[in-house]
């Protein structure tokens, strides 16, 4: 079994404002015949930021 991680950050453009989001995922996983496989993710957003949309 092998555990990865890490942050992350995304930017969603929507109709009249900007989203920010923040967060970590996680990845299990484990080999197999056909070699690594992920076998279990897991996803946290920590903080998400409304933007008004420029003009």
């Amino acid at each position: 079994m092998i555990q990865t991680g890490a942050y992350f950050q995304a930017v969603f453009h929507e109709r009249g404002r900007t989203r920010l989001q923040t967060g970590r995922y996680r990845d299990v996983c484990v080999e197999t015949p056909s070699g690594l496989r992920i076998a279990h993710k897991r996803i946290e957003v920590d903080s998400t930021v409304l933007l008004p949309q420029r003009e």
